[in-house]
C-alpha cells in the first residue's frame, strides 16, 4: 500500500513537469541556435541542406557559446532521430568563421559539445556541432547570390574534411585526404562511453608532434626558406667554401656570428651564436663575401647541416640551447649538443628551467633526449636545489589553450634513475619521474617540520603524484601525494586531487593514519583526550561533475569517514566550512527558464543524521509568461521516496522509509505605476508525507501529525528607484571622480492560512532601503566603476516571532521555509522581529571598511555586530583590523534558566615585507566577554635563492594548543600554505612583485 501512495504521489508531483519535459521545450529540444549579421545569402543544395553566407559580420550563440566574426559561411543539414518513442527534428551544423573571431564562452559552455579547428588564431577558425533547438536567423539584408562562388567558400573548403562535405560538394571538388602533417592526437587507452560520466581521465594521452603545424591547416608543399648570416661584431666573418671527401659542398665560418633560418610563414624561426661553424649545402652559394651581401650567400643553396663551436646558442620557440659545440640537420630536425644547456622560461612564474647535460641530442622536431642531466631553476654551476638523473626524454605537445585559443607547447620531461640534490647532499632517490620542464621541477611540493601539543613532533610533506608515478597529467589537474609522520599519532598517506576540463571538474581526496593518539576538538573536558573508535582512521571523498550534451549535467558524490570525530581533528577547517560529506548521484537538466533533477542518496557514514533519498524528483520553473505577459507563472515540485536514518549511537528510533511530495505554485501580476513596481501575488502548496515528522505547530507544541495539507499564500512585493548623478563632486584625498546616489526602497509582506497547524508558518512583513554611492577610478581616459559605499537597511516583524532564534540577516522574499524543512519543526531561517544592516565603504582601492549588525526588536539589544578595516600600503604592507561581538544568550530548559557567555572577539593582522629575503606575519585575536586570548600567531618568511622557508609559532585557546612549525617549499609553487595542514596555516602573502 505504501509502494502504491509512493507513486501515486510521484505522478502527482511530476505533473508540473511533464508538459514542459515532452511538451515545447522537451528533453530532446535542447538549445536554440541564434544567428544574425547585416548581409545574407543562401542556397539550398538539397532538401533539408542550407548554406548561409554572412558577408558583413556574423554574431552566433548557442547555449552559453557565442562566436564574433568580420564573415562567415553556415552549413545546416537536417536530421532525423526517433526518442522515447517520437520523431524529433535535429541540426547538424558546421561553421566557418573569418575576420576578428571572437570567442565568448559564459558558465555552463561545455554542455555544448564542439570540434573545432583553429586555422589561424583570431582571424580564422572551423567548427561543428549538433543544434537539438531551432535555428533562428536574423539579417537586415538578404540576397539570392550563391554563396558557393564566392572566395569565402573558396577558402572554406579547403579546411573542412572530405567526410564532412560528403552532403555538400561533387566528387571532383573534395580536397585530398590530409597526409604529410602529424598533430599531437589522443592514442588509446582514454576513458569512454557511461564510464565517463563517472570516473574522468587525468592521464595525457596525446602523442608529441612530430613537425610544427597548426591544428586544422591544409596540407600545403612546404617553403624551404633559406639560410641567413651576419656577422655579430663589426668585423668581417672569414668564409672558405671547400668540398668533403664524399663530395659535399661546405664552407666554414670564422667570427663570432648570428645565423637564423624562417621555418613557416607563422613567424617561426630557428637562430644560432657561435665562434666558428661548417655550413653543409648543396647547390651554390654566393661568391661574394662582401658585408652587404652576407646575409643573402646561402640564399641560393639548398643547406643540410650546420656545425658551430665556440660559446654556442640555439633558440627555438620558447626554449634555448647553450653548449660548447652543436651539430644540426635542417632535413631531418635532427641535433646533437656536447656539454651542454637547455633553458626555457616559466612566463607565468617568470623563472627559467634549465636541464644540463653532458649531451642533448634533438631526436626530431619536438623530442629530446639527454645524458648524465641536471634539472633545476638555479643559474649558478652548483645549485641549491636539483633534480639529477642518468638520462632525459623531453617531448613537445602542441595543444590549443580553451580561453586563448591559441597554439601552445607543453613539454614534459621523462627522468630515469633520479637523486634530488641540496647542494651536494642527496635527500631523494627514485627510479622514474614525469617533469613538465616548468617550476617547480622538483617532485616535492613542500616539506614541514613541527611540534604541537597535540600532534607531537611531525613531518609534513606534499608530492607531485603524477611526477612520482612516471605519467603525463592532462592540464587543469593537480595531484598531491601526501607522507605524514606525527609522534603522539603515527605515520598517515593519502591523495589530494582536484581536476577540470571544458566539460567536467572534480577532486578526490583520500587519508589513512593508524592512529596511537587521542582527538583534542575543544578545551573542555568533554572534547578532549578522546580515543578513536579504531587504530586504523581515515577518510575517501571523490565529487565529481560531468556537463552532457542536451543540457544535462552528473554529479557524483562518494564519501566515506572512518569515525565520526576524524574530520573535526584532522581536517578541521573542512569539517567546518566546507560542504556535508556526503554519497550521491544527481542527474540535472537546466534549459530555458527551467530545470529538471533526479537525486539518489545514500548514508554511508552510521554515525550522522541523515535522509536517504532512494530516490527523489524535482522539477521547478521560474518567471513563465501567462496571458500575454500580465501574469507569471513560478513553479516548483518535490517527490521522494525517502528515509531518516539517525546516529547509530543516539538511542533515537530511525523513521522508516516513508513518502514525500509537495508542489508550490505561485502567480504573480507585475505592475508599473509611475516609478514603482508592485507585484501582488498568490500561492499555493500541497504536501503529502505518509511519515511522522509534521507534528509541531509553529511555537514547537506538539500536534496531531497530518499526512495530506494545504498551504495558501498571499503576499505583495514593491520597490521602486530613484538616482541622481552630480560629476561636479571631484577629491583627490578620497579618489572620487563625480558622484551617482542610488537609492532603492522595497517593501515585502506575506500571509498564510494553512488547513492544518503541523504546516502553520509566520506571516511576515519587511520594509527596507538599499543605498550605493558610485564614482569612477583608474585610467582618466577608460575610467571604471565603482561602488564608493554601500548601505542596506532591513526592518523586519514576524506573527509568532520566536525571540530565541538569534541573529539572522532578511534575505528573501517570503517568509516560509521549504516546505520539506517545515516538516522537521519550526526552528528554520529568520524568525525574530530585528532591524538589519550592512554598510561598507571602499575608501580607496588599498583601504575598506566592512561592517553589518542585527538589532533584536524585542530584546532590545544589539545581538550582533561585525566590522573590518583592510588596508593595503603599497608596496610592502598589509593590515587587518576587526572586531566580531555576540550579544549573551539565555537559555532555557528544564531545571530554569542559566546564563551562557556571547562572544566579543577583536582580531588584528599584519603582513609586512621587510626586504626582497624577509617577510614577518603576526595575528592576534583577543576574547574580551572570556578576557584572554584566543589565538596568537608569529610568521618568520625567508627567502633563499629559488627556495623559501617559512617559520611559525601559534597558540590556539579554542582547541588549548601551541605549536612551532618549520615549512619549506621550492619558489614558483602556487596556493602554498605556509604552516602544518593539520592545525595552523598562514596564506602565502600577496604582495606587490
Amino acid at each position: 500500500m505504501r509502494t502504491e501512495r509512493f507513486y501515486i504521489a510521484l505522478l502527482l508531483v511530476i505533473l508540473s513537469a511533464v508538459s514542459w519535459i515532452f511538451g515545447g521545450g522537451g528533453i530532446i529540444s535542447g538549445q536554440n541556435l541564434h544567428l544574425s549579421g547585416n548581409k545574407l545569402s543562401q542556397v539550398s543544395p538539397g532538401e533539408g541542406k542550407h548554406i548561409l553566407l554572412f558577408e558583413e559580420g556574423l554574431n552566433l550563440s548557442i547555449g552559453a557559446n557565442e562566436f564574433y566574426s568580420d564573415s562567415g559561411l553556415v552549413w545546416i543539414d537536417t536530421v532525423q532521430q526517433v526518442w522515447a518513442g517520437r520523431s524529433e527534428i535535429e541540426y547538424e551544423v558546421r561553421i566557418y568563421l573569418e575576420g576578428n573571431v571572437k570567442i565568448n564562452k559564459g558558465p555552463n559552455a561545455g554542455a555544448t559539445s564542439f570540434t573545432e579547428q583553429t586555422i589561424a588564431t583570431g582571424q580564422a577558425m572551423m567548427s561543428g556541432f549538433r543544434v537539438s533547438g531551432n535555428v533562428f536567423i536574423n539579417t537586415e539584408e538578404k540576397t539570392s547570390s550563391d554563396p558557393r562562388s564566392t572566395d569565402i567558400y573558396s577558402r572554406a573548403s579547403q579546411y573542412i574534411k572530405p567526410e564532412d562535405l560528403t552532403r555538400w560538394i561533387s566528387e571532383s571538388a573534395r580536397v585530398p585526404e590530409n597526409v604529410g602533417v602529424d598533430e599531437a592526437v589522443e592514442t588509446g587507452g582514454g576513458r569512454s562511453g557511461i564510464f565517463s560520466w563517472f570516473v574522468p581521465d587525468l592521464t595525457d594521452k596525446r602523442t608529441p608532434k612530430s613537425k610544427s603545424s597548426v591544428i586544422g591547416t591544409p596540407v600545403a608543399e612546404e617553403f624551404d626558406y633559406p639560410i641567413n648570416i651576419s656577422s655579430f661584431w663589426d668585423e668581417q666573418l672569414e668564409i672558405e667554401k671547400t668540398t668533403t671527401p664524399s663530395g659535399d659542398n661546405a664552407a666554414t665560418i670564422i667570427g663570432r656570428f648570428y645565423l637564423w633560418k624562417k621555418l613557416d610563414d607563422r613567424g617561426n624561426m630557428i637562430e644560432f651564436q657561435a665562434d666558428y661553424a661548417v655550413v653543409f649545402y648543396e647547390g651554390q652559394s654566393g661568391s661574394d663575401q662582401q658585408e652587404g651581401e652576407m646575409e643573402d650567400m646561402f640564399a641560393a643553396a639548398n643547406v643540410n647541416a650546420i656545425y658551430v663551436g665556440g660559446n654556442v646558442t640555439m633558440a627555438q620557440g620558447d626554449y634555448v640551447i647553450r653548449a660548447d659545440e652543436l651539430y644540426y640537420n635542417f632535413n631531418s630536425k635532427e641535433a646533437l649538443a656536447i656539454n651542454s644547456e637547455m633553458r626555457r622560461y616559466d612566463p607565468g612564474l617568470g623563472i627559467p628551467i634549465y636541464m644540463r647535460a653532458e649531451e642533448i641530442a634533438q631526436v626530431t622536431d619536438g623530442i629530446f633526449s639527454a645524458k648524465n642531466v641536471t634539472l633545476t631553476s638555479d643559474e649558478f654551476y652548483l645549485p641549491q636545489l636539483s633534480a639529477n638523473a642518468s638520462s632525459v626524454v623531453v617531448s613537445d605537445y602542441e595543444t590549443i589553450d580553451e580561453k586563448s585559443r591559441r597554439l601552445e607547447s607543453r613539454y614534459v620531461a621523462e627522468l630515469k634513475d633520479v637523486t634530488v640534490k641540496h647542494g651536494n647532499w642527496s635527500i631523494f632517490k627514485w627510479p622514474s619521474l614525469t617533469s613538465g620542464l616548468e617550476r617547480p621541477e622538483l617532485p616535492v611540493r613542500k616539506l614541514s617540520v613541527a611540534n604541537n601539543s597535540h600532534f607531537g613532533t611531525g613531518l609534513e610533506s606534499s608530492w607531485y603524484l603524477s611526477r612520482l608515478l612516471g605519467f603525463a597529467q592532462k592540464p587543469g589537474v593537480s595531484s598531491d601525494l601526501l607522507l605524514d609522520y606525527y609522534s603522539k599519532r603515527g605515520f598517515g598517506a593519502g591523495t589530494d586531487i582536484e581536476f577540470e576540463d571544458s566539460d567536467s571538474f572534480g577532486e578526490l581526496k583520500s587519508y589513512i593514519i593508524k592512529d596511537w593518539g587521542q582527538d583534542r576538538l575543544g578545551r573542555i573536558d568533554s572534547r578532549r583526550n578522546l580515543a578513536p573508535e579504531s587504530d586504523y582512521r581515515g577518510r575517501f571523498t571523490y565529487r565529481y561533475r560531468k556537463y552532457l550534451d542536451y543540457d544535462w549535467q552528473l554529479s557524483t558524490e562518494l564519501s566515506y569517514l572512518s569515525d565520526r570525530n576524524f574530520l573535526e581533528s584532522y581536517e578541521r577547517n573542512e569539517f567546518y566550512e566546507d560542504k556535508d560529506q556526503e554519497t550521491l548521484i544527481h542527474l540535472k537538466r537546466s534549459w530555458d527558464n527551467q530545470a529538471f533533477s533526479i537525486l539518489g542518496k545514500w548514508r554511508l557514514n552510521d554515525f550522522t543524521n541523515e535522509t536517504e533519498e532512494l530516490p527523489s524528483f524535482r522539477h521547478n520553473l521560474v518567471g513563465q509568461d501567462l496571458w500575454n505577459g500580465r501574469l507569471t507563472w513560478y513553479s516548483e515540485s518535490y517527490g521522494g521516496h525517502l528515509r531518516s536514518l539517525m546516529d547509530n549511537s543516539s538511542g533515537a528510533a530511525d523513521e522508516p522509509f516513508f513518502t514525500h511530495a509537495h508542489t508550490r505554485q505561485e502567480i504573480d501580476m507585475p505592475l508599473l505605476i509611475d516609478k514603482f513596481k508592485i507585484v501582488p501575488y498568490i500561492a499555493g502548496s500541497y504536501v503529502y508525507d505518509d511519515g511522522m515528522q509534521y507534528n509541531t505547530d509553529i511555537s514547537g507544541n506538539a500536534v496531531d501529525p497530518e499526512n495530506n495539507m494545504l498551504l495558501g499564500e498571499y503576499g505583495l512585493r514593491a520597490s521602486t528607484m530613484f538616482s541622481k548623478t552630480d560629476p561636479g563632486v571631484k577629491s583627490q584625498r578620497w579618489d572620487i571622480n563625480g558622484i551617482r546616489h542610488i537609492i532603492r526602497p522595497h517593501a515585502e509582506l506575506t500571509g498564510y492560512q494553512e488547513s492544518d497547524d503541523a504546516i502553520e508558518m509566520r506571516d511576515m512583513y519587511n520594509i527596507g532601503i538599499e543605498q550605493i554611492w558610485q564614482t569612477k577610478r583608474g585610467n582618466p581616459e577608460s575610467p571604471t566603476l565603482v561602488n564608493w559605499m554601500n548601505l542596506d537597511l532591513n526592518l523586519t516583524w514576524f506573527s509568532d516571532d520566536d525571540e530565541n532564534g538569534g541573529p539572522a540577516r532578511y534575505a528573501f522574499a517570503s517568509g516560509s521555509s521549504t516546505l520539506f524543512d517545515r516538516r522537521y519543526g519550526p526552528y528554520y531561517g529568520h524568525r525574530n522581529n530585528s532591524l538589519n544592516g550592512k554598510y561598507n565603504w571602499h575608501v580607496t582601492d588599498t583601504l575598506a571598511f566592512l561592517s553589518d549588525f542585527n538589532y533584536g526588536l524585542e530584546s532590545g539589544k544589539l545581538e550582533q555586530l561585525n566590522v573590518g578595516i583592510s588596508r593595503y600600503i603599497w608596496p610592502d604592507m598589509n593590515i587587518y583590523l576587526g572586531n566580531r561581538y555576540l550579544n549573551d544568550t539565555i537559555f532555557t530548559n528544564a531545571l530554569g534558566e542559566y546564563y551562557e557567555k556571547g562572544s566579543n572577539n577583536a582580531e588584528f593582522a599584519i603582513t609586512y615585507r621587510i626586504n626582497e629575503r624577509y617577510t614577518v606575519s603576526f595575528a592576534q585575536e583577543y576574547n574580551f566577554d572570556f578576557g584572554r586570548n584566543t589565538t596568537s600567531q608569529v610568521a618568520l618568511i625567508r627567502k633563499y635563492h629559488r627556495i623559501y622557508y617559512g617559520l611559525i609559532f601559534a597558540t590556539d585557546a579554542s582547541l588549548d594548543t601551541s605549536s612551532i612549525v618549520l615549512s619549506i617549499w621550492p619558489e614558483g609553487v602556487e596556493d602554498v600554505v605556509i604552516g602544518s595542514r593539520r592545525y595552523v596555516g598562514v596564506s602565502n602573502p600577496a604582495m606587490y612583485e
